[in-house]
Formats: C-alpha cells, sequence, structure tokens
C-alpha cells in the first residue's frame, strides 16, 4: 500500500516562537509506528508554508500534483494548517466530486509537533489507521481528521483555534469513527466500479474577484459599491444578519443602505451578484422569512443556502464562472452535488 504525503505547511510542521515551519515530513511521521505494508512518500508543496497564505491558484496546484501521481498511490494525505482547511476540503471537493475514486485525508493539529502535549502523534496515527481501513474497504473522497472523528470534506467547519475538537460537520455525521476499529457510517462514500482508473480531471479555475461584507445597519456600503463600480469585484458575499436580513435602512441619512447597495451594483453594465449568507454556520439563509431579506432577493440577491462559510465560498465562486445571471446562480447552488448541503 503505497501513500503519498503532501505538505502544504501548518501547525503540524511547525516549531519555535512565533511558529514557524520547522519539521518535514518525515521526521514527524517518524514518531508513529506504520501499519504492516504500507510505505510513504514525501512531496513539498512549494510557497504552502503557512495556511493563511494558501490561495486558489495554489489549491489547483495542488489538485493537479495528486492528479499526475494518482494512478501510482493507493491514497493520499495533505499536512495542512487548520485555519484554511475548510476551503481547501471544499475546493478539492468541488473540483473532483465523484470522479475521485481513492481517499484524500487532509489533516491537520492544534498544536505543534515539539509541544509538551501535541496532538500530532495521535493525528499521525488515527490518519494511517483510517487510510489503511478506507484502502482496504474502497472508501473514496476528501475527508479531514478531528481527534477520532473523520469528517466529510464538503461540510467541513473550525470552531475553535485552543480546543484539540477544532472542526465539525453541521447537518452531516461524522463519515467514521476511530476507536479500538475503524466504524463507518452512511455518510462514508465507497468507489464506484465504472469510474476506477479513470483519471482525474484538470483543476477547476475560480472566479478570484469575490469580497466578503458585513452587512450591518451601522455600516456604510460605499465600499462595496465602490469596488462593483470600478471592476474591482465580480461578486460578493454579504453576510446578512439571522437568517439572511439585510438592513434596507442606512447608517446615515442620504447615504445608501446594503438593500440600496445590492439594486445598484446589480444593475451595471457589468453587473455585480451579491450572495447571502447567514450569521451562523451551515444555517439555511432564508430570503423568504422577513421583509428585509425578500426585499434584498428582488433587488437581486441571492442566497446561499446552508452551505457551510467555505463551501459557499467556492461554490459561488464556481456558479460565477459559468454564469452571471442570478437565476443560474441560484440554480447551481440549490443542486446538491457533494452533501455540500446537508
Amino acid at each position: 500500500m503505497r501513500i503519498c504525503i503532501l505538505e502544504c505547511g501548518g501547525t503540524i510542521l511547525m516549531g519555535g516562537h512565533p511558529r514557524t515551519n520547522t519539521y518535514t515530513g518525515e521526521e514527524i511521521f517518524s514518531r508513529v509506528t506504520l501499519p504492516p505494508n504500507m510505505s510513504l512518500a514525501f512531496h513539498k508543496m512549494a510557497g504552502c508554508d503557512d495556511s493563511t497564505n494558501i490561495t486558489y491558484p495554489m489549491r489547483a496546484k495542488l489538485a493537479d500534483t495528486i492528479a499526475a501521481m494518482y494512478d501510482d498511490f493507493d491514497a493520499f494525505i495533505i499536512l495542512h494548517g487548520t485555519d484554511t482547511l475548510a476551503e481547501t476540503c471544499a475546493y478539492l471537493t468541488m473540483t473532483w466530486q465523484r470522479l475521485l475514486q481513492k481517499t484524500v485525508l487532509v489533516v491537520g493539529s492544534q498544536r505543534t509537533p515539539d509541544h509538551p502535549r501535541s496532538d500530532v502523534p495521535a493525528q499521525l496515527g488515527n490518519a494511517l489507521r483510517f487510510i489503511q481501513y478506507a484502502v482496504s474497504q474502497h472508501i473514496a473522497g476528501v475527508y479531514t481528521l478531528c481527534q477520532q472523528r473523520v469528517l466529510c470534506g464538503a461540510r467541513v467547519v473550525k470552531v475553535s483555534s485552543k480546543h484539540l475538537k477544532a472542526f465539525t460537520t453541521p447537518g452531516l455525521r461524522p463519515a467514521a469513527y476511530i476507536g479500538t476499529e475503524v466504524r463507518p457510517t452512511p455518510t462514508a462514500r465507497y468507489q464506484h466500479t465504472p469510474l476506477r482508473g479513470a483519471p482525474l480531471p484538470p483543476a477547476i479555475h475560480l472566479v478570484q474577484r469575490i469580497s466578503t461584507y458585513a452587512a450591518k445597519a451601522d455600516q456604510p456600503a460605499d465600499a462595496f459599491i465602490h469596488a462593483a463600480q470600478n471592476g474591482l469585484i465580480e461578486g460578493a458575499i454579504l453576510l446578512g444578519r439571522g437568517s439572511g436580513n439585510i438592513p434596507s435602512v442606512a447608517w446615515k441619512d442620504g447615504e445608501p443602505s446594503w438593500y440600496d447597495a445590492i439594486r445598484i451594483v446589480g444593475r451595471l453594465p457589468h453587473p455585480v451578484i451579491s450572495a447571502i449568507q447567514t450569521e451562523f454556520a451551515g444555517e439555511d439563509a432564508d430570503l423568504t422569512a422577513y421583509a428585509p431579506g425578500a426585499m434584498a432577493h428582488k433587488a437581486g440577491a441571492v442566497s446561499l443556502r446552508n452551505l457551510t462559510p467555505a463551501m459557499a465560498d467556492v461554490k459561488f465562486r464556481m456558479a460565477l464562472q459559468m454564469h452571471r445571471n442570478p437565476f443560474a446562480v441560484q440554480a447551481f447552488i440549490d443542486k446538491p452535488q457533494m452533501n455540500e448541503l446537508g
């Protein structure tokens, strides 16, 4: 069983203070016992020392690297920082979708390898145990690991920067539990025989000019309007209140409200589409529930439904790569593809 370890930086490879990349993949894996008949090969991704700096073009390069080595390995483990791990999981999930017929496990840690109570050995040990089981049972898909829980990459949310139980998948149970044995759940996806042996497609390239704004009644919408009018953005994610409500009252008399802003940018010669997300990860942005949300929808805004923040960002960018009509964008967001809607 051949496993490829791809190093994308993060706390799992860091040490010292302030934390910087200190260790290699080979060094940290030397501290755990490999299962029988398993061999590891290591590949360092350039420019990925801190996950804060990982961009979608870097994720595209990661996807293409895996695609190029796809036939040479039985599974892949990506060592990754936890701050942007959810975005990488979402991107890889939507890039390959069901064409991925092997296991890709994205693994991070909350503590450095040199921490006296480091979680790195446990994370790596559980990762190898799950990979061994996944290959033997033909499990496919993108997953991450949070202690003894294997989580589906389509709905990963980071909920803590301190605690070891740092990730969850709202509305979706773990794909597997790791105890004395690995116990999969119905969330786990298995290989589809007709697709075995098929090559992975090239990485998808997403619209990059997307900005996120907190749409609050006390916050001016001028920066959003200015960016749209000057061609600096192609789309915007607005964080609404409650179930996705957008203020229709301006922060100051005579100034545009966020509702006005949606209407203004949607009527430009090159319209900018506004997508509304709730404050609460994984909860539905129901633009029909209250008048402020309904007004925003009538002005041309689309709903990001109950997508997690990471998946909402990826899927909205994908939608804009293909469509510039709000109705077509909404239809793409609404169509479930990889458990991303829970």
